[in-house]
């Protein structure tokens, strides 16, 4: 019986196959990561496209060249890059990825020359003094090579590297603010690897029409993302099988350490942007950020909607606070609205002090029976209805000055500094015809804004005919 050292062996048609519906820039990706995993100072990009044909040839000046040419055509090899959170490779299979759709490849490096064509995989001794030459030809169209090159001008070039891209030098780009974050990434700790946590760098840059926003693992981008930003971590990221994705728990955890640091600089217009909506709803979201996206979002003046007590909704709106009902947040970001305080509920601000002793009761001096006098000859005059006023000192915490109900009107004298005169003032008439209006409905009604309308006209005709009406009395 024969025997065989090695367990498995692959077939390149099937590999094959599995690589060709990937993006053409998957190719150049594995390359210009393997150049800046090592200790270089420039990067030559080379491609054009002719008759079908893409040539694509990367050039670095490492001065170790390739650690072991092996590397070039043996998958999931030990490799050192695998334990260093901080370098891109792990499984050294991405340039194998690449070569597997290729017609042509071939490495010229400090340990020799190997080349792959139709005739299978060649080697020789020939080697260059310092660096490494990757130069590859596959089939694609002119849209797929099109497509390829943008994906290049969208590289993070690392500070300390020189690249080239065609001839033309790569600009670098300058972040607009780093921070530090405890972040989720994977390598290999003591022989095992495996995913952990570890505090790395992350780089925020801006995003526009021509750098459009994307997920970067130390410049290489990975997914575009829907943020105002282009976020690059500096270390090994959780990535899927054909590492062009992150999780949506990941993501959010990113989104919201970004937030955290850069709240103030988002437009209000974009603060519904749904990475800021997810950014908000993680536990990593600081009460600043949450704040921020609040204000800009609903406004200053906001309430949550209490449904239970559609009064001090009403009573909200028409202070011109935003109502803000429960659909219009997710569970995640209510959650730290509510443990972080930022919202009082409408009932809390607007509740309505009720006849009955909820709050104490008032005895009216002079000048407050004279207001609740002439309340009721308002209503009597203009509404032909009998009310009751009462005085109540609910406190400064109260929004609300005045409530009607039950034919009751009941005024919280802790807001009135300065209502109750001997003669009548245009901010009295205000609020008694304010508050009778809800005789026939709630501020969000028709029908309480025509009784405000008819109101207002009934006034307007007694106070030429008959003006002795607003001369403030008892009795």
């Amino acid at each position: 019986m024969g025997k065989n050292v090695n367990w498995f062996e692959i077939d390149l048609k099937g590999f094959r196959e599995l690589q060709l519906g990937k993006p053409k820039h998957h190719v150049v990706r594995e390359l210009i990561q393997n150049a800046f995993d090592e200790q270089i100072k420039t990067c030559d990009i080379q491609t054009a496209y002719s008759d079908g044909h893409v040539t694509l040839s990367v050039t670095d000046d490492s001065p170790i060249g390739f650690r072991d040419l092996a590397d070039a055509f043996t998958l999931y090899k030990t490799t050192y890059k695998r334990k260093d959170p901080e370098k891109r490779g792990r499984f050294n299979i991405g340039e194998k990825q690449a070569f597997a759709i290729c017609d042509i490849a071939k490495i010229v490096t400090t340990k020799g020359t190997v080349w792959f064509d139709k005739t299978g995989r060649h080697t020789s001794a020939k080697a260059s003094k310092s660096g490494t030459t990757v130069t590859v030809q596959f089939k694609a169209t002119q849209r797929q090579y099109e497509e390829m090159v943008d994906m290049l001008s969208y590289y993070i070039v690392p500070a300390n590297i020189s690249c080239k891209l065609n001839g033309a030098i790569v600009a670098h780009r300058k972040p607009i603010v780093s921070l530090s974050a405890k972040l989720l990434t994977e390598y290999d700790v003591d022989g095992t690897y495996r995913r952990t946590t570890r505090t790395a760098s992350v780089d925020v840059y801006e995003a526009s029409e021509f750098q459009p926003p994307f997920l970067y693992e130390m410049g290489i981008p990975v997914q575009k993302i829907d943020c105002f930003f282009s976020i690059d971590i500096q270390q090994k990221i959780p990535l899927s099988v054909d590492r062009d994705s992150v999780s949506i728990a990941f993501l959010q955890d990113v989104f919201a350490e970004v937030l955290n640091t850069t709240y103030k600089l988002i437009p209000p217009e974009l603060i519904s942007q749904s990475w800021v909506r997810l950014g908000a709803s993680d536990e990593r979201a600081s009460k600043e950020a949450v704040a921020s996206v609040i204000k800009k979002r609903f406004g200053d003046k906001v309430v949550i909607a209490n449904p239970f007590d559609p009064i001090a909704n009403d009573d909200a709106i028409s202070n011109g606070y935003k109502v803000v009902g429960g659909r219009e947040m997710s569970k995640e970001e209510w959650d730290r609205v509510k443990e972080n305080g930022l919202m009082q509920s409408s009932t809390a601000l607007f509740g309505r002090p009720s006849s009955g002793g909820d709050f104490p009761s008032v005895e009216p001096n002079e000048q407050q029976k004279k207001f609740a006098d002439f309340a009721k000859r308002i209503a009597k005059r203009v509404m032909n209805i009998e009310v009751s006023v009462e005085f109540v000192k609910a406190g400064i915490s109260s929004i609300t000055r005045a409530t009607y109900g039950d034919r009751m009107m009941t005024v919280n004298t802790s807001r009135c500094n300065g209502l109750f005169k001997d003669e009548v003032s245009s901010e009295m008439i205000s609020l008694i015809v304010h508050e009778l209006g809800h005789e026939m409905g709630h501020h969000t009604q028709e029908e309480y804004h025509k009784a405000l309308s008819r109101m207002a006209g009934a006034l307007a005709i007694i106070a030429i005919e008959e003006p002795e009406f607003f001369n403030l009395k008892v009795g």
